[in-house]
């Protein structure tokens, strides 16, 4: 038979969540990922986390839920949710290997809801902890340099020459 809508029925939780974010089902997909925080256990032979993680605990299966459910807030232009979600998850997980991104969002989240002091100080947390959050020292040594040109980093200047002006 032809498939009417695109069904997900099939897939594993984190999968099915993942699938409907990525179409853009978004009001779905946090409630999926809700679903995945409640019960941990639903993600844990996740396929999907196995790419990039050898052992999945509950601790990995959060803090990589929580942050897609933060892009799927702010995808969705639900700025106060993904600044909450965001910074929660920076709280719990200080070392999640989203965290560039994780500052990136949350200052375009706060940029967004015009607390351009917040949104500095996230863009800001970037910039300033480029060279301790990458291990290699070629990468580190590249971004050090070209750091400037960084999404983050022009976002920044930007904001601070708008910054000067409105004191």
């Amino acid at each position: 038979g032809r498939f009417h809508e695109f069904s997900v029925h099939i897939f594993p939780p984190f999968h099915r969540a993942r699938l409907k974010h990525l179409s853009f089902r978004y009001e779905s997909a946090i409630n999926d990922y809700d679903n995945i925080l409640r019960n941990k256990s639903l993600a844990e032979n996740s396929s999907l986390l196995r790419i990039d993680y050898e052992n999945i605990s509950n601790k990995i299966v959060a803090s990589e839920v929580m942050f897609f459910k933060g892009m799927a807030f702010w995808e969705n232009k639900n700025f106060t949710r993904s600044a909450e979600t965001f910074e929660s998850i920076l709280k719990e997980f200080p070392d999640s290997r989203w965290v560039g991104l994780i500052y990136f969002y949350l200052g375009d989240s706060y940029e967004n809801l015009n607390k351009i002091e917040k949104a500095i100080n996230s863009y800001q947390a970037i910039t300033i902890d480029i060279k301790s959050r990458f291990i290699d020292a070629v990468v580190s040594n590249h971004l050090y340099d070209y750091m400037e040109l960084t999404p983050a980093a022009i976002r920044l200047h930007f904001l601070m020459m708008g910054f000067v002006h409105l004191n």
